[in-house]
């Protein structure tokens, strides 16, 4: 829309523009007493999914006469947005992140994709078919588009039928407690178990006072939303929970386990006061790989990656993944024969093996996980015994799944 206002020679123009998953904001200031002519513009860029928005425009103005071009022009657009996504307007908002995944699947749905397209090839004409197959995202878009509770619910695991955070095991052996290393006693819930549970919960829900639903949440990992995925019987079809797939950057490097254990461990042995660890960091070091600077390597070390809120690494993932074999490496040097941080090491000792194991993945055509999974449950007690049942979170759990996955 757009609204224009004329004050003591001042053209004041405010543009508002809805495109798909993005807003803009375009101010314009036009001066004509003085006959400049200014132009300023704020880009916001406002990501729901990265799968779907990765489109970056540019607007540029070359004077007055094609500014007037392209206002019409901008308009038009506008126009065209706005008939085509009328219908999302009541959902693609931030407070109902689940609301704007089904319908957004409903607007790829209508498209016909897997009816089909001609589409012009080297040796000719072919139809392209599509379909929905697999939706692949960090831990954070998976718990928001289905609904999931995560840690604030009882059952926090959105793929389990029986992975609890509580100690209710203790009443019932077919709960397994998140901190459980015993990834084959965890049992799978479907598709049909979610939408059933999903169901009986939208049925009962008119009827539930606010405390009884909530307690009905906690109970069973998701929330009540009417208009949300689990609840949309057409998008559900076509992207069902089984569906989403888990990252193992997300789970172990970006706000993951890697990052969780590398902080804790490096206030431990900055307690300690073995060694130093900017020295070890600047050596002028000879290797056969690209490692960067001195000063680069300096800075993933920096004390400023470890502290602020939180207990995650605030660095990239990039760059953990560069710091893990050093600050491993440094640690097993400066605390050799001490005895110091014995415990702490051998579990580092296992997530690099971990680290190891993936990048082997990675290049390898036939993907076998056995080793990785075992790994992954060695790992798993090694940190309950080292940091605490309270040091766990569900990322340490989900990346069980995340190998199944594969």
């Amino acid at each position: 829309m757009s609204i224009f206002s004329l004050s003591g020679g001042f053209l004041f123009i405010f543009l508002l523009s809805y495109f798909r998953w993005q807003n803009f904001i375009i101010l314009f200031f036009l001066c004509f007493k003085q006959f400049i002519f200014i132009f300023v513009y704020i880009y916001i860029y406002t990501c729901i999914f990265l799968t779907f928005c990765n489109y970056l425009i540019f607007l540029k103005f070359l004077n007055f006469l094609n500014f007037l071009h392209f206002l019409n022009f901008l308009n038009f657009l506008i126009f065209l947005n706005f008939l085509n996504f009328l219908n999302f307007l009541n959902f693609l908002n931030f407070l109902n992140f689940s609301a704007a995944t089904a319908a957004i699947i409903r607007a790829i749905l209508q498209q016909n994709v897997e009816t089909g397209f001609p589409l012009q090839f080297p040796d000719g004409m072919s139809i392209l078919r599509l379909r929905i197959a697999f939706m692949l995202s960090d831990l954070d878009s998976v718990r928001y588009a289905l609904d999931a509770k995560g840690a604030a619910g009882i059952r926090c695991c959105p793929f389990c039928l029986n992975c609890i955070r509580t100690d209710l095991n203790k009443y019932d052996p077919f709960f397994q407690v998140i901190t459980s290393s015993n990834f084959e006693g965890f049992r799978e819930q479907s598709d049909g178990d979610i939408f059933d549970v999903m169901d009986n919960l939208a049925l009962q829900a008119p009827t539930l006072t606010k405390a009884a639903l909530t307690k009905k949440e906690m109970a069973i990992g998701f929330n009540f939303n009417p208009s949300g995925l689990l609840l949309d019987q057409l998008a559900r079809e076509a992207l069902p929970p089984s569906c989403f797939l888990l990252d193992t950057m997300h789970l172990y490097w970006s706000n993951g386990v890697v990052s969780f254990e590398v902080v804790e461990l490096y206030k431990r042995w900055n307690a300690t006061g073995r060694g130093n660890l900017q020295h070890f960091l600047e050596l002028d070091w000879k290797t056969s790989q690209q490692t960067g600077s001195a000063y680069w390597r300096k800075q993933l070390g920096h004390e400023a990656n470890f502290q602020g809120q939180g207990a995650s690494y605030k660095g990239d993932a990039s760059n953990l993944q560069c710091f893990l074999p050093l600050f491993h490496y440094f640690l097993l040097r400066s605390s050799e024969g001490t005895g110091v941080l014995e415990k702490e090491l051998e579990c580092l000792g296992v997530l690099r093996k971990i680290q190891m194991e993936l990048r082997k993945l990675y290049h390898d055509t036939m993907k076998v996980t056995d080793t990785l999974q075992e790994l992954q449950k060695e790992h798993h007690r090694s940190v309950v015994a080292t940091y605490g049942d309270n040091f766990i979170r569900p990322k340490h759990h989900l990346r069980f799944h995340a190998v199944v996955l594969l």
